[in-house]
């Protein structure tokens, strides 16, 4: 199970990775918090009903989130999507649900599927792989000879709160100037709905249909690559924040592959080429000089994929799973 900001997905996989069903349905209201797990444990009992699985077969449940989670317990520490702080999530559902919970950080998870390659080679991909997803928020996740990196505190891999502009905007996780204020699909979004408002002589409005609420990230683009000065503005600083960022994660990590993940990733070229060109400017010389950086492969659904993956990947944590092992 997948839970985004604004749908839910959720897949079935047999053991040789394959999906066997999938569907998805908005987020909807995701406060009080444990009325929210409630609407979630139905849906996935009627999905599984509906997938028509023999339930028997069914090992356990993944679950993904965006935000701080304790990797022992499930539990969400802090999700500035959600606005969550505090919220035993993996409880609530284990206590609901017939079936074994584990819930893990989003970007983990997708980590996990990008990086699995056993389907067409049995083994993994690559010694390390940092997948980087950026959405209406900017997450990664370092997956280091098949396994993740949790860091001392589980909290690795929120590279869209490190500080590329001391002044900049706001961030929902309190601090100034993050990566995911000044980049992500939500800023620009927000970059261009200030500018509309100011005045500035820009197609943005027209497209928008006067309605600022009508602005994303992908209408932007689509401005920007008829050659709209105000968007390919925004577009040119989002992507050089980007590669900056990309840059910070190759000097330090030296991965041996970067994946480009979420939902700025499907603008091709006018997103791919300028992030890489601003990231080979911005590292240092030398530093990372074999990394590979593309577009991850598993399409919508690969977080809800990467969720089921993490069954077998952190069964020990549930002793009716530790048979896998």
């Amino acid at each position: 199970v997948d839970i985004g900001r604004g749908s839910v997905r959720l897949v079935i996989l047999n053991l040789s990775r394959n999906v066997v069903y999938g569907t998805k349905e908005d987020t909807g209201e995701v406060h009080p918090e444990e009325a929210f797990a409630d609407r979630l444990c139905a849906l996935i009992l009627r999905s599984i009903e509906e997938s028509g699985v023999d339930t028997a077969k069914l090992v356990g449940i993944g679950i993904a989130m965006p935000g701080l989670i304790e990797q022992e317990t499930g539990h969400v520490l802090f999700s500035p999507d959600f606005d969550w702080n505090d919220i035993p999530l993996q409880s609530w559902l284990q206590r609901k649900l017939p079936y074994p919970v584990l819930v893990e950080n989003a970007n983990r998870a997708l980590a996990l599927a990008e990086s699995d390659d056993t389907q067409s080679t049995g083994k993994q991909a690559g010694n390390s792989a940092l997948c980087v997803n950026i959405g209406h928020g900017i997450g990664a996740a370092l997956v280091q000879d098949g396994r993740l990196y949790y860091g001392s505190s589980g909290t690795s891999g929120e590279i869209g709160h490190i500080t590329v502009s001391k002044d900049g905007p706001l961030c929902a996780c309190g601090n100034s100037g993050c990566l995911e204020a000044m980049a992500s699909g939500d800023a620009i979004a927000q970059q261009a709905r200030d500018a509309v408002r100011s005045g500035i002589p820009t197609a943005l409005r027209t497209l928008c249909e006067h309605s600022l609420e009508n602005i994303n990230a992908k209408m932007v683009f689509d401005a920007a690559a008829v050659g709209d000065m105000v968007a390919l503005s925004i577009v040119d600083k989002a992507t050089d924040y980007i590669g900056i960022g990309l840059a910070m994660a190759i000097n330090i990590l030296d991965p041996d592959r970067i994946v480009l993940c979420g939902g700025l990733t499907k603008n091709g070229p006018a997103f791919f080429d300028r992030v890489v060109k601003s990231t080979s400017k911005r590292q240092m010389r030398q530093a990372g000089r074999h990394v590979t950086i593309s577009v991850g492969k598993k399409g919508d659904y690969g977080t809800a994929i990467g969720a089921a993956l993490i069954i077998p990947y952190n069964g020990w944590r549930v002793p009716a799973l530790q048979h896998l092992y």
